[in-house]
């Protein structure tokens, strides 16, 4: 099957459901869209009225980030989104595993798991300032201990020329 939702439009949907009153489980659910492809598991689990498990396993393959979240509106309808599609750019391939606890409806931080694979190719992190904070960390990082290359734009290109017009504005003349 196929679904469309604002300007997102995604193919080949399939997934494994089982319900109970105690166990939420969506196994294998998968989707062609946005040039790539996805397959997410969720395991919810309700142990007593005041505890419950959350397993997530996520798998992306080669899709456009900027092209999803432009077409869902930057996911602003469900929170206040961190980056938006104005921040990133390029093709998403990424494997997360995540486990958590939740207690009274709260997670419980010491035991949240997260595990994962992050690749992004042929674009780049732009103007988001905890990026553009790393890359300067790891600037001085490298002339320091020579370190490794920073492997996220911190700024669009052409956009650092700006970034050092402005600093020189507010540092006076």
């Amino acid at each position: 099957g196929s679904m469309t939702y604002k300007d997102a439009v995604v193919k080949n949907i399939s997934g494994l459901f089982n319900l109970s009153d105690s166990l939420y489980l969506i196994d294998q659910f998968k989707f062609d869209g946005f040039d790539g492809k996805h397959n997410t598991s969720v395991r919810y689990e309700i142990r007593d009225e005041e505890e419950q498990m959350l397993w997530v396993k996520n798998i992306i393959e080669g899709m456009d980030v900027t092209r999803l979240l432009k077409d869902f509106d930057n996911f602003e309808e469900f929170y206040e989104p961190e980056i938006t599609h104005e921040n990133i750019s390029g093709v998403l391939t990424s494997r997360v595993d995540a486990q958590a606890l939740i207690v009274d409806d709260s997670l419980v931080f010491n035991k949240l798991y997260v595990r994962g694979d992050l690749k992004l190719e042929k674009g780049g992190i732009f103007n988001y300032p905890p990026v553009k904070e790393q890359a300067k960390r790891n600037e001085e990082d490298q002339h320091q201990y020579k370190g490794y290359p920073l492997l996220l734009a911190a700024t669009a290109p052409g956009e650092e020329e700006q970034d050092k017009k402005a600093d020189q504005k507010s540092q006076g003349p």
